[in-house]
């Protein structure tokens, strides 16, 4: 159990590691596995269209530094000054995944420390999955200005708003 005092938890911003596994697997399964989620209350057209918008998703650090970078990763990126995070589905010649990594120091976590943990740790396991084409190095990756991040008149908006999406 959590020591909620201890880890000065917000009750509001809060996710395990594994919830956040199971929770990328569900709508993974969901979207290409035809595994509804909340008894059909999602279908799987909807799960393909919540990993599309994932993928569209530029932060190019993290995660995904440490995998090709045509490599189609679904991701969701989240930071504070104690704590950096990463969940992300990877589609990968060697098999699709879900991999989520968060990391947490009192205080202040430096990016120059967490960026390569995180970044090596996914190198890691894309190589055990794509033991034939494997990668000799981390990418340096890069975390855009916040003004690049406006996505209002991209055709990803224009996917989303289709009501017959598919991907």
């Amino acid at each position: 159990s959590v020591d909620a005092t201890k880890s000065n938890a917000d009750f509001s911003n809060q996710i395990t590691v594994e919830d956040m596994g199971w929770l990328l697997a569900d709508i993974y399964n969901c979207g290409y596995n035809d595994e509804p989620l909340l008894d059909g209350a999602i279908e799987p057209r909807e799960c393909r269209q919540m990993l599309h918008v994932m993928s569209n998703n530029n932060v190019d650090a993290l995660l995904k530094a440490g995998v090709p970078a045509d490599t189609r990763v679904a991701h969701k990126h989240g930071w504070i000054p104690d704590t950096h995070g990463n969940a992300a589905v990877f589609f990968t010649p060697g098999g699709d995944y879900v991999m989520v990594m968060m990391l947490h120091q009192p205080e202040w976590l430096d990016y120059s420390e967490s960026l390569p943990v995180i970044a090596e740790s996914s190198r890691a396991v894309y190589n055990y999955f794509n033991p034939d084409a494997q990668m000799a190095q981390i990418r340096e990756g890069f975390i855009p200005e916040a003004t690049t991040c406006n996505f209002a008149n991209t055709p990803l908006i224009t996917d989303i708003r289709q009501p017959v999406w598919d991907d």
